[in-house]
């Protein structure tokens, strides 16, 4: 893992999904297969929520997690979804 100071140069630079992405790592602490995987109808854009699912239980099914996050990711993932 990258020291702090390297991943906010690098998110300074970074524009787009690039940018998405690394807001979501970053702010979820989430898995790159969660994120990946994340749906638009998972983004509760309302109560700035995301839903990521994971098999990492015990049980090893499928089970959910609703993840709050900023408002900078929330706006971000309606630009991206808009296409802007």
């Amino acid at each position: 893992m990258p020291p702090l100071e390297d991943f906010i140069k690098i998110l300074d630079t970074a524009e787009g999904q690039e940018k998405v992405l690394l807001l979501s790592y970053y702010f979820t602490a989430a898995r790159c297969s969660e994120i990946l995987r994340l749906k638009w109808d998972e983004v509760n854009f309302g109560a700035k929520t995301l839903t990521l699912w994971t098999r990492k239980r015990k049980n090893s099914d499928w089970e959910s997690d609703d993840v709050q996050v900023p408002d900078e990711l929330i706006q971000d993932l309606q630009k991206h979804k808009l296409g802007q």
